[in-house]
């Protein structure tokens, strides 16, 4: 199933020299009343998230994990970082995804203050010739 099928994604992507970045989803919320359908889902996506971190460890591509984080720092707090549907992630699950991914590429600078700007990297190994970050090589 998801595993062959997102392996078979990511040896197509290598093999045209895309760099790959797997991302994982992030955990539902589970903190409102009305997102109590969704409970069952934070596990399935807990083993989602292990098994495209496995992934990408054997494709040697890069990893980012935003499942993790929005459920310690949501559910595991009772902090809704959803638009209220438990699905939809708002600006603090958003800021999270973009310091996770920051984090995957080696950008090494996450938002300091809502609203805030973030400085550009001066340079990216994304993709790079080097093997840097998400080049799979």
């Amino acid at each position: 199933g998801y595993v062959k099928n997102m392996k078979a994604i990511v040896e197509l992507l290598k093999k045209n020299n895309v760099a790959v970045t797997i991302l994982t989803s992030p955990c539902v919320g589970t903190t409102k009343p009305n997102q109590a359908d969704l409970k069952p889902f934070v596990a399935i996506l807990g083993t989602m998230a292990e098994e495209m971190k496995a992934l990408a460890a054997e494709e040697k591509v890069a990893f980012a994990d935003c499942y993790t984080p929005i459920k310690a720092k949501g559910n595991d707090k009772g902090v809704d970082l959803t638009w209220g549907d438990g699905i939809h992630p708002n600006e603090a699950g958003h800021r999270i995804m973009a310091d996770v991914l920051e984090a995957a590429w080696g950008f090494g600078m996450p938002l300091t203050k809502a609203g805030e700007p973030r400085p550009m990297p001066v340079s990216s190994t994304i993709g790079s010739a080097t093997g840097g970050a998400g080049s799979g090589k």
